[in-house]
């Protein structure tokens, strides 16, 4: 056998065309997929034409919403890293293209603790499972690697994702137990939120009882873009990240 470095791809959204060439996107849109450009067509909703019948759509719902036939689930396999190392892999990928620094961060963080968990021979901690069920995802699915018949892969009624919490902002700096953030979604005094950084184990959660403006003007709430301070009971650091239960 070869001496060459094996990777697998691990976590995230999966092409209607596993291959990795799907052209969809490039012939309807003239954005190719092979050049990070992707337009995702398959999340698209289609309709049925035949060949004789030009012009004539007939629907093929799965839902009152429409039929999205090529509608793939998105690829989570955390919970079989011992068999992925066993099996000689050399690397995980996880799919980040066009993806948020807050699902980046989620999910690498989420990985790197289940490897670490498989180094150490302890078993994986709930939280770390649950941890990706907090980004916005699609229904997940083992794809091929577990049951090859892939009656589970497909979602037909709807290419919306599931969004369990918001991303509020960043940590730029802390001084004194006050924290400045850069906001990235509505952050309102009185948000219950979590504070996250690179391990999992030490998560916080806190209430946000005081916001300021740069100036030091107090604010009731704070817009996506702006520089503001919030005053912290629990410990926090530079580039962590700031998170709140979605309330839909």
């Amino acid at each position: 056998m070869p001496d060459v470095e094996l990777e697998i791809f691990c976590h995230g959204s999966m092409c209607v065309s596993y291959s990795g060439r799907c052209l969809l996107s490039s012939v309807m849109t003239g954005r190719s997929a092979n050049e990070g450009k992707c337009a995702h067509p398959c999340r698209w909703n289609y309709y049925l034409v035949e060949e004789k019948r030009p012009g004539e759509y007939f629907p093929i719902e799965s839902s009152d919403k429409g039929s999205y036939i090529l509608n793939s689930k998105d690829l989570n396999m955390i919970d079989y890293i011992p068999e992925i190392a066993a099996a000689g892999v050399d690397s995980i990928k996880i799919e980040g293209r066009m993806k948020s620094l807050y699902y980046l961060a989620c999910v690498v963080r989420a990985y790197r603790k289940a490897l670490d968990c498989y180094e150490s021979r302890e078993k994986l901690p709930k939280k770390v499972t649950e941890e990706l069920e907090k980004i916005s995802h699609r229904k997940y699915t083992t794809g091929f690697y577990v049951d090859n018949s892939c009656r589970d892969m497909q979602v037909a009624d709807t290419s919306e994702y599931e969004k369990k919490y918001d991303f509020l902002g960043i940590v730029k700096k802390v001084a004194g137990g006050t924290a400045t953030l850069e906001a990235r979604n509505k952050i309102r005094r009185g948000d219950s939120v979590e504070i996250i950084g690179s391990d999992i184990e030490h998560d916080r959660k806190e209430k946000i009882k005081s916001l300021f403006d740069c100036r030091g003007e107090s604010l009731n709430e704070a817009n996506p873009g702006m520089k503001i301070k919030v005053r912290l009971r629990c410990r926090a650091v530079a580039g962590d990240l700031i998170r709140k239960k979605n309330e839909q």
